[in-house]
């Protein structure tokens, strides 16, 4: 989807969506990861505290697109770019879809009932793509992703009415608002500066370099964010729910994690480092000679990603034992550091700002582990020997790709791209196995020890 999108849009319409669309989905995990976290986290609820969570959830999503649309009408002005306010006034309705949705999905979330939400999201992503290709087809532009985005989160909203028998009811209680406030107040402020870290990047662009340099780093950004997905951000939504029931067992949740590490490590390390020294390719291959600016972002947030997909497991614990407000400390100090370290890279290049995201994510990792240090007593050399084997065999991939450009020629064209993936995996997979010939082993124990815990459940 992203792929054909780029191919028939402009590097300028991808950012004026990009902009619009990231401000909406800031308020949207606010709004996901307030209040419904709450009650996913809880341990035990009733109709009470369900009803005043979707109340508060529906209030303060109301309260946002107001912000919103009077935000909009300023960025517009600032960045000189009239379509930007009436694209941002559209996009404003996946708030309230986000809003409607997320009770009902933190109920199948805290029940681990996974399955409804991701045959919801492949059917949602199908009709959504296909809407938004026929209409960037059809010359349309920007409208054509904001009508995917919006067509994907309507229909992910009404799928899950469907599934999920509790309906809102009229019920409220102080009482217990305040019971639920307190943790979603930290979690939605540890959520939204990290996601703040993440999307400043695209304000900073923006006003200082146009909407044309942020479409190529929205690029970049959008497509590292999706592979992460396959690692660790869906399965992030497992973690909260998984780990809060093990609230209290500190050597399960130890072991839990040192086993997903394991297991995240032996994909995510050779997929980021290869993708970092084939980024050329796969850019000029996938998105055409257009996105060419694109390339060293894409090299430089490949480090981002995988730094991500391994230590953002951290963040997931702490949510699910109750500290989001230690989450919140560290994430606003990081991203306040975030913040002005772009500024005063921004006149280097979309390269030098793209390099921020490393340092920013690399200080939340060694912050939030010197808190699990603390709480489920883990050490640092228990904590990163699952990485060693799965970066040695990386090291080895990577060393063999670099000598096959060096013998191939300069553009080595879709076949040498396509020869170089299929070296990498094999290099990759003999070296692995090599190095850990007990890494298949424990692959098939930790989801012996996933089903156990369901079952336990």
């Amino acid at each position: 989807m992203l792929i054909v999108l780029a191919r028939l849009l402009q590097p300028h319409d991808f950012g004026i969506v990009a902009l619009a669309t990231g401000i909406m989905i800031l308020m949207a995990l606010i709004l996901e990861k307030g209040f419904p976290q709450a009650i996913i986290q809880r341990k035990e609820i009733e109709d009470i505290h369900i009803s005043t969570a979707f109340w508060a959830t529906m209030g303060l999503g109301l309260l946002f697109m107001m912000i919103g649309i009077l935000l909009s009408a300023w960025l517009a002005t600032l960045l000189k770019e009239p379509l930007f306010a009436t694209v941002f006034n559209v996009v404003s309705i996946g708030i309230a879809f986000e809003a409607l949705s997320g009770i009902p999905r933190a109920l199948l979330h805290r029940e681990m009932q996974f399955r409804p939400l991701a045959r919801h999201a492949l059917i949602a992503a199908v009709i959504s793509g296909i809407l938004g290709l026929t209409m960037a087809w059809k010359g349309m532009g920007a409208w054509s992703i904001v009508a995917q985005v919006l067509t994907d989160r309507g229909i992910r909203m009404f799928l899950l009415y469907t599934v999920v028998p509790w309906r809102p009811m009229w019920l409220f209680s102080s009482k217990e608002f305040r019971t639920l406030y307190s943790y979603a107040l930290h979690s939605t402020g540890f959520i939204a500066m990290e996601y703040i870290g993440i999307r400043a990047a695209e304000v900073i662009i923006a006003i200082t370099m146009g909407l044309t340099a942020l479409g190529y780093y929205a690029l970049a950004s959008k497509f590292i964010l999706t592979l992460s997905q396959f690692v660790f951000i869906a399965f992030s939504r497992i973690g909260v729910p998984l780990f809060a029931h093990m609230q209290g067992d500190s050597a399960r949740i130890r072991r839990t994690l040192l086993e997903i590490l394991r297991l995240g490590s032996l994909c995510a390390i050779p997929l980021f480092v290869g993708l970092c020294l084939l980024s050329p390719e796969v850019i000029l291959f996938f998105f055409g000679q257009k996105w060419h600016a694109s390339i060293p972002v894409l090299q430089v947030l490949s480090v981002m990603g995988m730094l991500i997909s391994l230590f953002s497991w951290n963040n997931t614990i702490l949510l699910a034992i109750g500290k989001p407000k230690s989450l919140f400390r560290i994430s606003l100090i990081s991203t306040i550091c975030t913040i002005i370290a772009m500024i005063a890279t921004a006149p280097f290049g979309l390269a030098a700002v793209a390099a921020v995201q490393i340092l920013r994510v690399g200080i939340t990792a060694f912050m939030t582990f010197l808190i699990l240090k603390e709480k489920i007593g883990i050490v640092v050399g228990e904590y990163l020997s699952p990485l060693l084997s799965p970066l040695m065999a990386s090291a080895i991939m990577a060393t063999a790709l670099l000598a096959m450009r060096y013998i191939l020629p300069e553009e080595i064209g879709l076949m040498g791209f396509a020869a170089s993936v299929v070296l990498g995996i094999l290099v990759y997979g003999i070296s692995v196995f090599v190095l850990a010939p007990h890494l298949r082993k424990d692959v098939v124990q930790f989801y012996r020890n996933i089903q156990k815990d369901d079952i336990d459940q």
